[in-house]
């Protein structure tokens, strides 16, 4: 049996090989692909079948000749077999060599990290450090017949050798690490090796220069805008929030992302730790653990490493992890946790019940809002998963092998039948990836079958490895950084934005063209011919104070609030203006005309009225009691380029002073506005104006307005006095946010009551005498035997 698993692990190892090769052959050079292939060998030597190495030379000759790859590496294939074939140890020479040529080209830094990780990982696994040592030992000789990478070939022997060196003093130490470092330290593994990796594309908009990263994740529910509230994710928020203030945009999220690893290591070693397996197999469980984790899904990723910490707490009830639950419960919270939690714990014996409940009341400062509001549905897409197919088929032949042999039943099927929901693209298919993984490792480590630990470790490996080197890397396009440089040095003002990565915008976008004030379309920005507004507020300008003013004849106007610049291109000709009343408006009083003219022999006004046309000369009176049209200005002969300053009053009946060229008031660019409470984001719209104007309020934003901090009738118009106005507009139906904090804080309350009580035994026992339950037993005792 134990010779055929090891032939079966072989095959695996060769079958991986070529799928690697064949999918990634474009992006392969020679040092990867021989690192493939060594790293093939090796852990078949190590942990298969050596004989079958053979089938690597088979498979290498096709690729090298079809690839172009050079004859030398046939050679170093060949020789790699055999001499691990007949010397198993230097199957380990061979697994530092494949590392080797794997960071070949990685900065100081990360190469640093790369070994640290490689010696961690050889102290867990129990491998001999001097094979890091002769692989550098042999890079050494490699470089001085590879003149042209001698200086990087030099590098990596050095970290070989100063880290092999270190690696066997720590072996070899009287004073070993702390027992409690051992854990912690070992499952370091994969939030270093992440540092090794790209950015994943979900992390786009972690930027500070992004307006969806500033105030858009949880606080943007505003009609018209192009976001999408994510309530559950205000832990992540704030998190995000300072990593990336504090450090940059690139650091800040890899520091998410490795402590994302290491809180899906460390937490699933603890849930690991109940199968009594051994501390080396539930080390290894952890790291593939956390290697799966979905770090394509920022929301669901949390999920996936706080689970399995879930889980272990609720296995018994305390005061200590009640509170640890309840505040585990709120930092993982996504539409996917409470879910998750209560199939697992279906699944698992061991967790107490009441915490299903307990981890829906935790979440209930988002199901409420939701179960009311309805959940936006454009939020789905936070949620998402490795994209091949190919890993689940791969994870569902997987489980049906451990499902086969293990002793937890439960878990064996309710294991497939999660993979088959995923695999089948069922609706919200990828909210229960979380429980299908960690059921998978339940089932396998329920399994008392050791052959089957390195067939499960090796393929969980490849799958996982497989997983994380075909997701969606960050590669933004030039252009779009262009874009995003363009719109941070424009007036604020809505963009629609008809491109890819709309997220990353310094400015908020829109789906709506005429709210947009600009438009990005091919990645160029333009402004919105179509603009029209956010169609918050309606201006309606008092009948007296729409006045136009345009050139007529040998002249050009500045337009001024209040006044206008009226200049004559040449000098000895008419120049001519006219003023147009839209619509005309009845007045009773005098029209005054304030001109900068000494000698008004020269100078005529033109009235237009329902009664005809009026002429006046060498006056800047005009007596009115009739509907006016227009207004013409003219002055004959003047000086070239005369500059005529000009502002126009109507004193009505009652002795008031208007001046009918002030311009009416527009309700400037809405400004959006974060408030300490997080769900609690405002558009504000400031006014300014110098005369009385009209507004009305639009009705079907689901905004509730305040006018100068007073509440705002969204049925009436608006008489306003000339002034300074700041209007607000506020989600109307916020308070949903509100009673779903309460519910949480009441259910808190409640279970830690509850906790309390069912923990004490003397304080149970005093509950049961003051509430006679023991009395009310009894009689209900004696009822039945009756």
């Amino acid at each position: 049996m134990e010779v055929n698993n090891k032939a079966v692990l072989g095959l695996l190892v060769q079958f991986s090989i070529a799928i690697i090769v064949v999918s990634f052959h474009q992006e392969l050079s020679v040092y990867y692909f021989l690192a493939i292939f060594l790293a093939g060998i090796s852990i078949n030597t190590l942990f298969g079948e050596p004989k079958i190495n053979l089938l690597a030379i088979g498979l290498a000759f096709p690729f090298i000749s079809v690839y172009s790859y050079p004859e030398f590496t046939l050679v170093i294939l060949g020789l790699s077999t055999i001499s691990s074939y007949y010397y198993r140890d230097f199957a380990q020479v061979l697994l530092v060599l494949a590392f080797n040529l794997f960071v070949l080209n990685f900065s100081d830094l990360v190469l640093f990290l790369s070994f640290v990780t490689l010696v961690i990982v050889f102290r867990l696994s129990n491998l001999d450090m001097r094979a890091i040592i002769a692989s550098g030992l042999i890079m050494i000789m490699i470089a001085a017949y590879e003149s042209a990478l001698t200086v990087t070939l030099g590098d990596i022997a050095y970290f070989d050798l100063l880290f092999g060196t270190i690696g066997i003093i720590v072996e070899g130490a009287r004073s070993k690490i702390p027992s409690k470092l051992v854990v912690p330290l070992s499952l370091l593994v994969m939030p270093l090796v992440s540092w090794l990796l790209p950015l994943p594309e979900a992390y786009y908009w972690w930027s500070s220069k992004s307006f969806f990263f500033n105030y858009g994740i949880i606080n943007a529910w505003l009609p018209g805008l192009q976001y999408f509230p994510l309530i559950e994710m205000f832990p992540v928020y704030y998190i995000a929030h300072f990593l990336v203030y504090k450090t940059n945009d690139y650091v800040g999220s890899h520091l998410f992302i490795s402590l994302v690893y290491y809180v899906s290591s460390l937490s699933s070693y603890l849930f690991f730790s109940s199968f009594h397996k051994s501390r080396r197999v539930l080390l290894i469980s952890s790291v593939l653990y956390a290697m799966l984790t979905p770090i394509t899904s920022i929301p669901l990723s949390v999920t996936y490493s706080l689970l399995p910490f879930a889980l272990y707490l609720a296995r018994t009830v305390s005061l200590r992890n009640y509170v640890i639950f309840f505040t585990t419960s709120l930092i993982s919270s996504s539409v996917a946790y409470p879910f998750n939690f209560t199939f697992a714990s279906i699944t698992n014996e061991k967790v107490r019940k009441e915490y299903v409940a307990i981890a829906f009341t935790a979440s209930l400062f988002w199901i409420i809002p939701y179960f009311l509001l309805g959940y936006p549905s454009s939020s789905l897409s936070f949620y998402t998963i490795f994209t091949p197919i190919a890993i689940y088929y791969a994870l569902f032949i997987v489980g049906l092998g451990v499902a086969f042999v293990t002793r937890n039943k439960v878990s064996g099927i309710s294991m497939l039948i999660s993979l088959a929901y995923i695999l089948l693209g069922l609706p919200y298919f990828y909210l229960i990836y979380p429980f299908a993984i960690l059921t998978l490792f339940a089932a396998f480590l329920s399994t008392e079958l050791k052959s089957l630990i390195p067939v499960f470790f090796i393929s969980i490996f490849l799958i996982s490895a497989y997983a994380n080197a075909t997701q969606p890397f960050l590669n933004i396009p030039s252009s779009v950084t262009s874009v995003v440089k363009q719109l941070e040095g424009l007036p604020f003002g809505l963009v629609y934005w008809n491109s890819s990565y709309e997220l990353l915008s310094p400015l908020p976008v829109t789906n709506i063209t005429a709210y947009a004030y600009y438009i990005v379309e091919n990645d160029t920005v333009m402004n919105n011919t179509n603009f029209v507004g956010y169609s918050l507020v309606a201006i309606l300008p008092k009948q007296h104070n729409n006045l136009n003013v345009s050139p007529l004849l040998n002249s050009h106007v500045v337009r001024y609030n209040g006044s206008f610049e009226w200049v004559s291109e040449q000098g000895g000709k008419e120049s001519e203006v006219a003023l147009t009343l839209n619509p005309p408006q009845y007045l009773v009083g005098n029209l005054l005309v304030v001109i900068n003219i000494t000698n008004l022999e020269y100078f005529y006004i033109e009235v237009v009225t329902n009664n005809g046309v009026k002429y006046y000369h060498n006056t800047t009176v005009i007596p009115l009691n009739t509907t006016v049209y227009a207004i013409d200005l003219t002055c004959y002969d003047p000086q070239p380029h005369q500059v005529y300053n000009v502002s126009i009053f109507y004193v009505n009946s009652s002795n008031k002073k208007l001046n009918l060229l002030l311009i009416p008031p527009k309700s400037e660019t809405p400004l959006f506005i974060q408030k300490d409470n997080f769900t609690d984001g405002n558009l504000v719209i400031q006014i300014t104006s110098d005369v009385s104007f009209n507004i009305t309020l639009n009705r079907d934003l689901q905004l509730n307005f305040t006018i100068n901090g007073a509440i705002a009738n969204l049925t009436q118009t608006y008489e306003l006095k000339p002034g300074k106005y700041i209007i607000v507009g506020s989600f109307a139906y916020k308070d949903y946010f509100i009673y779903g904090e309460y519910a949480t804080i009441a259910g808190f309350i409640i279970g830690f009551v509850y906790v309390m009580v069912v923990s004490n035994e003397n304080l149970r026992s005093k509950l049961y005498r003051v509430l006679k339950i023991e009395k009310i037993k009894r009689y209900i005792e004696s009822g039945e035997n009756k």
